[in-house]
């Protein structure tokens, strides 16, 4: 084989060795882009539904505390006349509330999704799809200062069990601890039009490494031999 012949070779197989290291090193980048990217991205949509719902209890516990004092004669009707009435998302969203019997066991004060539920024994030992206690953990969470609870409940609209947070705060002039939901299920239909974006783009910028490679590797090989024959 001539030298000539030999240096175009080497030349070629240095450059496509350099151009598969090149794609396979940006192919790894995106992918871990993509996950720190993905992971900041779930996070971010779901404190967003949290400071929606978070925000819609608080204001429903200042109605339900208004709505009390308006009516000393009978504070607990009145508030929950209140509460049952006030909505959230476009009318999809309820509000319902917990009080106690005062023999250790808790009553619904309302709920208002069912209306039948008022003044009902709530069954704290119900648990979800996944074992989760919920409505006890609504009632700790909220006598504890406040907070989130994630669990699965069914969704009216598609009749499917879905993943739910709720935020559950205590009115501590009624002594009462409400709550207020929001379905988080689009969050994964959101990643997973997110996936499948970057996967289309992953395959975007393989093929067009090859297209350049294809492209440039006869073109360098063409140069070569012709500065050797020269």
């Amino acid at each position: 084989m001539k030298l000539g012949t030999k240096i175009t070779l080497g030349s070629l197989g240095g450059l496509s060795l350099f151009a598969v290291v090149l794609g396979v090193m940006a192919v790894i980048s995106i992918k871990g882009t993509f996950e720190r990217t993905e992971d900041s991205f779930r996070t971010n949509l779901m404190t967003e539904k949290e400071n929606q719902i978070r925000d819609q209890v608080t204001s429903a516990a200042k109605a339900l505390y208004a709505a009390a004092k308006e009516s000393p004669e009978a504070p607990g009707e009145a508030a929950a006349n209140v509460g049952s009435q006030l909505k959230y998302a476009d009318g999809s969203g309820y509000f319902f509330a917990y009080k106690s019997d005062g023999k250790g066991g808790w009553q619904y004060a309302f709920h208002g999704a069912r209306p039948d539920f008022r003044n009902k024994h709530a069954d704290l030992n119900k648990t979800d799809v996944n074992g989760v206690p919920f409505e006890r953990k609504f009632i700790q969470t909220g006598r504890a200062g406040g907070g989130f609870v994630r669990y699965h409940y069914q969704k009216p609209q598609t009749q499917q069990v879905c993943a739910k947070v709720s935020y559950a705060q205590i009115v501590p002039e009624l002594n009462w601890v409400v709550c207020g939901g929001i379905y988080v299920d689009d969050i994964e239909k959101n990643m997973e039009d997110m996936v499948e974006t970057v996967s289309a783009e992953e395959k975007k910028l393989v093929f067009k490494l090859f297209l350049a490679a294809a492209i440039l590797l006869p073109l360098i090989a063409f140069l070569s031999w012709f500065l050797i024959r020269r």
